[in-house]
């Protein structure tokens, strides 16, 4: 009998991560979605895969239940890359914008009508925000500042790395709050 994708990846896991505890699910009918989970040290991850969509893949977490996988990955070679990179780092997986602004707006306490009413717009712009997939960067600036943030955009090249600066006044973490561990 010949293995699908997610049976090929966890064997994949098994060898190269024998202390890995994983958990694999398979579809509840024919052509949908398996499952697998991996917890290895301080990597917990969530993965799906289906012949249709590829693979899907979480970090876990409380607040991440139920939502889409963060990061979606055609090939297994990829998201075995993927998973080494993860685990070799401590590293979460992204998800996409809509959602990362989501996830920070509750983060910060507040409602989408909250949000709304500091950007004075309508509650129905800021579902519109956290659902589209585009989002212009002065948008994206302008949510991020009302939650009380400040935008940083970082440029990685091949020889180095350089913050872009998206506002006239200077950013000095130093007078930045804190931030709770991630």
């Amino acid at each position: 009998m010949t293995m699908n994708k997610i049976e090929s990846l966890r064997q994949y896991v098994r060898r190269k991560h024998p202390d890995a505890v994983m958990s694999l699910s398979p579809p509840l009918n024919a052509g949908g979605i398996w499952s697998l989970d991996v917890d290895l040290a301080n990597t917990h991850l969530a993965i799906e895969w289906s012949d249709a969509t590829g693979f899907g893949i979480s970090s876990k977490s409380f607040e991440t239940f139920g939502e889409t996988s963060d990061e979606h990955i055609k090939s297994l070679k990829s998201v075995q890359k993927r998973i080494e990179e993860l685990i070799a780092t401590d590293g979460r997986t992204i998800p996409p914008i809509p959602v990362l602004l989501s996830r920070l707006r509750a983060k910060q306490g507040l409602t989408q009508q909250g949000l709304a009413e500091k950007l004075e717009v309508r509650q129905a712009t800021i579902s519109g925000i956290e659902r589209r997939g585009d989002i212009r960067l002065s948008t994206l600036q302008r949510v991020v500042e009302a939650m009380g943030g400040i935008l940083e955009i970082y440029g990685s090249f091949p020889d180095s790395g350089e913050r872009i600066s998206l506002t006239s006044r200077p950013c000095n973490l130093a007078d930045r709050k804190p931030n709770a561990e991630k």
